[in-house]
């Protein structure tokens, strides 16, 4: 680890005896730098356009997605040193109009070294940059789970288990005697396997194929609502991400595996679009009921003709000797996925904001160092007239230049 500072320490020209805060002269492969850069942004853009419009499955994409975005940050912060000199004179420039003393000299002394201006500013850029993708990615997962709640589910109210516990096969049965309940439909869920391969797993889901589509608004592309009544023994619909992962498409015939070790075969009747609810394999009950001995149900949804504290406390009354039956509204329902989103995005956003700090405290040294480089500078202006609080204020003037350059490129990339 010494060899690299000794390597650069014999680099220093004899020349800089006589001057102060010399430059390193550039290494011999420092002309290549800007292609070697070019190359990594054209590599990140193909794996982000790869990501957004590409084929394959969704884990195949977002692994593209994140591989192009890590290398654009990689690109930006090898190229920063580039433009961050006219980025820095355009941050600086209202700064000078404020304080003409101090803001020239702090838009002077950031961009004299872009180089070390940008390398300060990429730590901040890199950690500001991830700060904005989460909240944007954040956003958006809570916006695509709303609107395909809203877009498929027309039921008005949904039971689900406590803490993520299953509920007894007979909750839909004691949900439909309830007088306000119009219809009631309920979901199961087992993880399995597709067709022998050990990657190959998937949700199969289990609804009533006759009393299901009262509750449930199927966004299909290649069928129609007919195909749930035809599901029968070995009927499966499949959705959209799902197939492609798999391979599957409609006519194809596959074998499901569960963890007992039972085995089925299913042929696809047709494909729909629902990546945040039912994103896996939708069977028939009476189908799911040969594959597992016990069926138990992790969803039921029923509707009233809309949500009122007669129905609420009816559908509770029926459910209330079942410990682990959670009676909410549509609403409730979408509030509380939300939540859980948002106590976990929080977490998230601690770990962020600790990395923000951490470039600001080498924003902060960078500029510590640069104090202790410039004594002859400093004092110099001493000399001719600079206050003490001018040179202080250059010197916030400078790190706020820096600091404001590293986000407006974290917000960017």
């Amino acid at each position: 680890s010494a060899l690299v500072p000794a390597l650069r320490a014999t680099r220093v020209p004899p020349v800089a005896a006589l001057q102060e805060g010399a430059t390193l002269p550039p290494t011999r492969f420092a002309r290549y730098s800007p292609y070697v850069a070019a190359g990594v942004a054209a590599l990140g853009t193909a794996g982000v356009a790869n990501g957004m419009y590409g084929v394959g499955g969704t884990t195949q994409r977002l692994l593209a997605l994140a591989g192009g975005a890590v290398l654009l940050f990689l690109a930006v912060a090898m190229l920063s040193k580039y433009f961050v000199a006219p980025v820095a004179g355009a941050i600086g420039w209202p700064l000078m109009r404020l304080a003409k003393t101090s803001g020239r000299l702090a838009r002077d002394n950031s961009m004299r070294n872009p180089a070390r201006t940008a390398a300060t500013a990429s730590a901040l850029m890199i950690g500001l940059g991830v700060v904005v993708f989460v909240a944007v990615f954040a956003q958006g997962l809570k916006s695509s789970f709303l609107d395909s709640f809203d877009e498929v589910v027309r039921a008005d109210y949904v039971v689900t288990g406590a803490n993520y516990l299953a509920l007894p096969a007979d909750t839909t049965r004691r949900i439909e005697s309830v007088p306000d309940v119009t219809a009631a439909a309920g979901i199961d869920m087992q993880q399995v396997q597709v067709n022998g391969k050990k990657t190959a797993m998937s949700g199969l889901y289990a609804v009533d194929p006759y009393s299901f589509a009262r509750v449930w608004s199927f966004d299909w592309i290649d069928g129609k609502d007919d195909l749930l009544g035809k599901l029968g023994d070995d009927g499966a619909v499949v959705e959209e991400q799902t197939a492609k992962s798999l391979g599957l498409r409609v006519g194809k015939t596959f074998k499901v595996l569960t963890a007992e070790g039972t085995r089925a075969p299913f042929k696809v009747l047709g494909t729909y679009r629902d990546p945040m609810m039912l994103n896996g394999i939708t069977v028939g009950s009476t189908a799911f009921a040969r594959l597992f001995a016990r069926p138990q149900l992790f969803m039921v949804l029923a509707t009233t003709g809309g949500d009122s504290g007669a129905a609420t406390a009816a559908i509770k009354a029926a459910v209330a000797d079942l410990p682990t039956a959670d009676v909410m509204t549509a609403v409730e329902y979408k509030d509380k996925v939300v939540g859980q989103m948002d106590q976990l995005l929080n977490l998230l956003y601690g770990l962020l904001a600790m990395s923000v700090i951490i470039s600001l405290f080498g924003i902060v040294h960078t500029l510590v160092l640069s104090v202790y480089e410039r004594p002859r500078e400093i004092g110099l202006l001493r000399a001719i007239g600079a206050s003490r609080r001018q040179i202080r204020r250059s010197v916030r003037y400078e790190s706020v230049i820096t600091s404001v350059s590293g986000g407006v490129l974290g917000i960017v990339v």
